[in-house]
């Protein structure tokens, strides 16, 4: 016969596990494929961060990365030649750079990825911060090893986050990307002097 310490204990237990189980059912796992100097992946991070919300990192650099990215990326119907980083997943459904769905992929923003995650992963935080990004464009190329010697020079030059985009087969590269329009003035004013036909592009 049990005493009623241990009685309690057991049910103490029970429940324990089944909290421990239930948490492990409705975890959310989020990878995202990062590469360094990437400014869109610096601010996927970013945002992941202050939401609180818990991904795995996988540095590109590591080649074995590299290769499951590729991997995954041709066994979801994607060009594994052109994308924009980072490459996130969410529950092994493709978030970003495109979204997987039932009738098949579609591109959609960083942004729209961000806010889908945080909806998934329960988060009551406001997203109206995500509507408004500025980006300052630097140049548009239409080939990738143009872009990656750009970033280069960006980065060289002092601006860590710099970063692409693509749209319609160009690539937009960016020296930074900001949230408050007073700054982006302030920022645009001092980079314009430094490369030549520089805009901002808002989303």
């Amino acid at each position: 016969m049990f005493s009623p310490f241990v009685f309690c204990m057991k049910r103490w237990v029970i429940i324990s596990l089944t909290f421990l189980w239930m948490t492990n059912l409705f975890a959310q796992e989020l990878k995202l494929y990062t590469m360094e100097g990437c400014g869109n992946c610096a601010y996927a991070k970013k945002q992941l961060k202050e939401e609180q919300i818990p991904y795995l990192e996988l540095p590109v650099s590591d080649k074995k990365n590299e290769t499951s990215m590729l991997a995954l990326l041709q066994t979801k119907g994607c060009n594994a030649n052109e994308f924009t980083m980072p490459v996130i997943l969410l529950n092994n459904q493709l978030v970003h750079p495109f979204m997987q769905t039932d009738t098949g992929s579609v591109q959609i923003t960083l942004d729209d990825a961000l806010q889908y995650i945080i909806r998934k992963c329960g988060t009551s935080v406001e997203t109206d911060k995500y509507k408004k990004e500025y980006y300052l464009v630097c140049g548009e190329f239409n080939s990738m090893s143009r872009v990656n010697h750009f970033i280069k020079v960006l980065e060289m030059d002092g601006y860590p986050y710099a970063g692409y985009y693509e749209e319609n087969g160009i690539y937009y590269v960016y020296a930074l990307c900001l949230s408050d329009w007073e700054e982006t003035k302030r920022q645009y004013e001092a980079i314009k002097k430094q490369y030549r036909g520089t805009h901002i592009v808002s989303f």
